[in-house]
């Protein structure tokens, strides 16, 4: 299957096994039809589990796993990333794309498509903001504000980003 990152674990709910997500992008919401998900462990190994159930908390969502039915279970799983997949996402124009999609992509000048600048190493998800993180070839990073201004386009297909640095942002004295 193709499973896509969504979601964080950030805590286990009270002692019936449910587990608090943190969305990757809230304002998306979670899609209603999800009847199973993969749990990447911190540890790296992969787990799928069907949904029993799922509800909003303030910003976040608690969810129950069927086999997780109590807090030591949900507890094994604190810190994973909740992957659902691909074919659930609403579909996107040519011009979006989802910020998943962004990582480890090259990163290069729009107008100077020549000049890689370095690769998307993280993204971060804010309620006015979204951003990216860009490691460079000296492993330094450098944060950008995704927006019509920054963004020229996303080669998907050649997992390309081609972006439109802010004047002085990077500047170094």
């Amino acid at each position: 299957m193709d499973w896509v990152p969504f979601a964080r674990v950030v805590r286990v709910h009270g002692v019936r096994g449910e587990l608090r997500l943190r969305l990757y992008a809230p304002q998306e919401g979670m899609p209603e039809n999800i009847t199973e998900l993969c749990l990447e462990l911190p540890s790296g190994e992969s787990l799928e589990y069907a949904v029993a159930s799922m509800r909003a908390i303030h910003v976040d969502f608690l969810l129950r796993l069927v086999g997780v039915d109590n807090r030591n279970d949900a507890e094994a799983l604190r810190g994973a990333e909740i992957k659902i997949q691909r074919a659930l996402l609403p579909a996107l124009s040519e011009k979006e794309f989802y910020l998943f999609e962004l990582m480890d992509s090259d990163v290069h000048l729009a107008d100077a498509p020549q000049e890689k600048l370095g690769v998307v190493h993280a993204y971060y998800t804010h309620a006015n903001q979204d951003l990216i993180e860009i490691l460079d070839a000296g492993e330094n990073k450098k944060l950008l504000p995704l927006n019509e201004e920054t963004i020229g386009h996303f080669d998907r297909n050649a997992g390309r980003l081609y972006i439109y640095p802010i004047a002085g942002l990077w500047d170094e004295d």
